[in-house]
């Protein structure tokens, strides 16, 4: 299903900085995702940020216009 278990990040020295791993994976929208994930420094165990995935929306239609670096900078309906 090619769903992402563990991410090490690493720093130029080649030390583990960051890990983010997966805590549950759904399936939602007919494909198979990580719906909570938790980013955790590793000079830091007892604090992490956590990402949870409630729902999803597949196949918009989405204007070119919407990324260019003015819309993202200042952002327009």
């Amino acid at each position: 299903d090619h769903v992402v278990l563990e991410h090490a990040f690493y720093d130029q020295d080649g030390q583990v900085v960051k890990t983010l791993k997966t805590l549950e994976i759904c399936d939602m929208g007919g494909r198979t995702i990580a719906t909570r994930q938790r980013m955790q420094k590793a000079d830091e165990p007892g604090e992490w940020t956590e990402i949870a995935v409630r729902e999803v929306e597949y196949d918009l239609e989405l204007r070119d216009s919407l990324f260019t670096l003015s819309n993202l900078r200042n952002p327009r309906d």
